[in-house]
């Protein structure tokens, strides 16, 4: 499966919410209120409009412990999460667990079949 991208998104492999903040995912799916959310079965998503709402969605998984940026070779890569931008092509930095396509707008776990794309129920009518 995949997940559909819109404006600016924040992608966490549902491994990484479960490992790092030590929770049952159904049950931080169920509590997340920091903007739109959906999933496939590998990754969480959200997002926004805008670069300010973004940096809180990130800070607020920092502030979970999950680590935003990794150095690989003295360059800058995602680690726990990756943001994506659909307008200006994909993730914003390398982004090695996730595949991206521009043709359809969707993301899915690097190695896993693309399948299915999931839209939020929000911008379904949109899309």
């Amino acid at each position: 499966m995949s997940v559909w991208l819109h404006f600016i998104n924040v992608i966490v492999p549902i491994s990484v919410i479960e490992e790092k903040l030590k929770v049952d995912f159904n049950e931080f799916y169920e509590n997340f209120s920091k903007g739109p959310k959906y999933h496939d079965k590998h990754l969480f998503a959200t997002g926004a409009m805008g670069p300010g709402h973004i940096e809180q969605i990130v800070k607020y998984f920092e502030s979970k412990g999950l680590t935003t940026i990794e150095l690989i070779d003295g360059k800058e890569h995602f680690k726990d999460l990756c943001v994506v931008e659909v307008l200006f092509g994909g993730p914003t930095r390398t982004c090695n667990w996730l595949e991206f396509s521009t043709r359809d707008s969707s993301a899915w776990l690097k190695g896993t079949e693309k399948g299915e794309l999931v839209i939020p129920e929000v911008f379904k009518n949109q899309n």
